[in-house]
């Protein structure tokens, strides 16, 4: 086989001219076949290598080669080969003059061509012979019959077949034509809704702006006016809040310019690098706060042209996103590259890891991934995407190789890449540019009143900064306030100072609110702490998905501060009397009718240490936290939540009432049931027995 390939790709370009590579191909081919037994193709390549050596006039080779075949030939009685081989010696007789020889060589070669054409009609011949004298002739004209008869029922069948799949195809090419129109209605049906959506936008977008500046001009006045300090950090909040909401409207109307197609483009000539640098330095205030490895490293872009409108847009949006989603201690960086006929801009940060899913949905609008516990519109990054569209810039998300999520914004910034654009007059930004996204995280610096022990201790969760300052606000001098920047936290401060009441958001990093009050309800040690949750999300199912935790109260956003206090203090109210009566029931009751059954882990540890250690004289407070297994601060907290009573007070009150049971044996001494209830001191023992029962206990037993 490999032989045959060389031959034929060997003749296939002596055929094209290429001689040296035809002969070479040959020569290999010769090479091959000569080990192999195979006479017949041996002699078929030396028929082809002896021709190419002829033609190439390589006469001595061809002789010798010409000699191999005669003898080959006549071994295998092949009159074909011997024909070819006559030919070829009587061709190479005549090149070296010898005509008698070649003569006679030519003379060889018609005979055997004579030779073989007489055997092969020898051989057709005995093959017709043997056809019809064959007893079989009859029946292979019937089989021929059959078989001709059976094609034309095959085509006619085709042909029917044939007809079936056009008629299929002419009903498939009408619903397709059916489907197209529809769609094609359809389309301008939901462009024409489109349309509809984009001007509500538009107009609501309009509508908010009046009383956003209502709002906005009043608060500016106030900021600038010698008010007290807690109502100026008040307006700050307010002040900052409405920036933002004049930011997301403009972020509205943006996008219905564009769905609607009155989006501009306005490249002027100016300093890009420039503008970049005011734009990504008014973050720095937020990244102080935030506590944020900020970096900022923009390279030199001279004059070019550039849109400054859509630049801040898609620079403020990647850095809002960028300091939205990166906690404490994270890195961001923003890089400027100028490159021939665009300039790159490189916004990236350290966050949560993002699946490919996640990435290639980034840009699509309203979608907020997996993190849903961040707040948004979900319009920021969409508007970017669609701007760079209309800009005609690149922009790609990934992770770079620090491991960081970068978005890469390639800017033209020569004239000739804006078509059909109104160029306007140079203008620039300056470098102390503020936006409302970037304005720095509020503070509170107002004075508060010292921890006072008789107020309730109230811990706030809260991970929103303003509204946790705003709820510690609220509280300032009615409560002993801890907070709380996310669930996890909660739980461990909550488990750690066992707070009085805790008010809570819902959604949050981590461990939302719902998770935070199951968590807390179904532990003995925070059970009885009052939870209030607070939440954006009004609707019936999240209401009662809050109440079914066990919430104590669901309070929706906007709320009063002053309806939230008064539910707060109502709530705390509510457990002091609850308290107050469960301390009266266990000084006057037996405790065991008190606490029925399997209540909780806690109760059934105050009940075994009433029948099994309160008798013990040496059996205090310590011995009574390591039985609770609670801290110290932790049992009395408990303890005065559910009993209204500090731990000391707990065993003083309960071994007086085993005292009054005692009493009641007229041959027991008073000492003896002094010491038998677990006193030490008798004169401690008639002092507590009277503060309990407002009686000396020799009075008690005379009653």
């Amino acid at each position: 086989g490999i032989s045959i390939c060389k031959k034929s790709i060997g003749c296939i370009w002596l055929v094209q001219g290429e001689t040296d590579k035809g002969i070479q191909l040959l020569h290999e081919a010769l090479d091959v076949i000569n080990n192999s037994s195979d006479i017949f193709h041996k002699v078929d390549v030396q028929i082809a290598y002896c021709k190419a050596l002829t033609d190439r006039g390589q006469i001595n080779e061809a002789l010798l080669l010409v000699n191999d075949i005669l003898k080959s030939s006549v071994e295998i009685h092949s009159f074909e080969s011997l024909y070819i081989a006559y030919g070829l010696l009587s061709k190479l007789n005549y090149k070296q003059e010898r005509y008698q020889k070649a003569f006679e060589a030519k003379e060889l070669a018609y005979m055997y061509r004579d030779s073989m054409q007489a055997q092969n009609s020898d051989v057709r011949i005995h093959e017709m012979e043997h056809r019809y004298k064959n007893k079989q002739a009859s029946q292979e004209i019937q089989l021929l019959k059959a078989e001709k008869e059976l094609s034309e029922k095959n085509r006619a069948a085709q042909r029917r077949i044939f007809f079936l799949l056009i008629l299929l195809l002419l009903v498939l090419a009408g619903f397709l034509y059916y489907s197209y129109y529809n769609r094609l209605r359809i389309t301008r049906e939901l462009k024409k809704i489109n349309t509809m959506k984009s001007r509500f936008f538009g107009n609501v977008s309009h509508e908010f702006r009046t009383p956003l500046t209502l709002i906005k001009g009043p608060l500016e006045k106030w900021k600038e006016a010698d008010i007290p300090l807690q109502l100026h950090d008040d307006i700050c909040i307010m002040h900052r809040n409405t920036e933002r909401l004049m930011f997301l409207v403009d972020q509205l109307l943006s996008m219905s310019k564009i769905d609607a197609g009155r989006f501009v483009v306005k490249p002027h000539q100016g300093d890009l690098a420039l503008t970049i640098k005011g734009l990504a330095r008014s973050f720095n205030s937020l990244a102080d706060d935030k506590k944020l490895n900020y970096n900022v490293e923009i390279e030199e872009s001279g004059r070019v042209y550039f849109d400054s409108e859509i630049v801040e847009i898609i620079l403020i949006n990647l850095l809002s996103n960028a300091f939205k989603y990166s906690s404490s201690n994270g890195d961001i960086t923003v890089n400027g590259k100028s490159k021939d006929d665009s300039y790159t801009i490189y916004v990236a940060n350290t966050g949560p890891h993002m699946s490919d899913e996640e990435l290639n949905r980034m840009f699509d609008r309203f979608y907020s991934g997996s993190l849903s516990y961040q707040t948004g519109t979900g319009i920021g990054l969409s508007l970017v995407k669609e701007l760079c569209g209309l800009y005609k810039a690149s922009i790609n998300v990934g992770y770079n190789k620090n491991g960081q999520i970068e978005f890469v914004v390639d800017l033209p910034v020569n004239l000739n890449n804006f078509d059909n654009c109104e160029l306007i007059p140079e203008i620039s930004i300056p470098e102390n540019t503020v936006v409302a996204e970037s304005l720095p995280a509020f503070s509170f610096d107002t004075a508060r009143n010292e921890t006072n022990e008789d107020l309730p201790l109230l811990l706030i969760v809260e991970d929103n900064d303003d509204m946790r300052q705003y709820l510690l606000c609220c509280f300032d001098g009615i409560c002993t306030c801890k907070e709380a920047i996310n669930g996890a936290e909660g739980i461990h401060i909550a488990r750690e100072i066992l707070p009085d009441i805790i008010i809570s958001d819902v959604m949050m990093p981590q461990v939302t609110g719902i998770e935070l009050c199951n968590t807390l309800k179904s532990d003995d040690l925070t059970s009885h702490i009052p939870v209030v949750l607070l939440t954006a999300l009004a609707e019936e199912e999240n209401m009662l998905e809050g109440l079914n935790c066990k919430a104590d109260e669901y309070i929706t956003k906007p709320f009063g501060a002053k309806i939230l206090k008064v539910r707060i203090l109502n709530l705390l109210a509510l457990r002091q009397i609850l308290s107050d009566k469960y301390r009266k029931e266990i000084m006057l009751k037996p405790f065991n009718t008190i606490i029925k059954g399997n209540e909780n882990t806690f109760a059934q540890v105050l009940k075994d240490i009433l029948e099994n250690y309160i008798t013990r004289s040496d059996f205090g407070v310590e011995e009574f936290c390591a039985r609770a297994a609670m801290s110290r601060a932790q049992l009395h907290r408990k303890l005065k939540a559910t009993v209204n009573m500090s731990a000391t007070e707990f065993i003083r009150v309960h071994r007086v009432k085993v005292a009054s049971e005692l009493l009641r044996n007229d041959a027991m001494s008073i000492a003896d049931v002094c010491f038998a209830s677990g006193f030490n001191d008798a004169s401690y023992f008639s002092k507590s027995f009277k503060e309990v029962f407002g009686v000396s206990p020799q009075e008690f037993r005379k009653g």
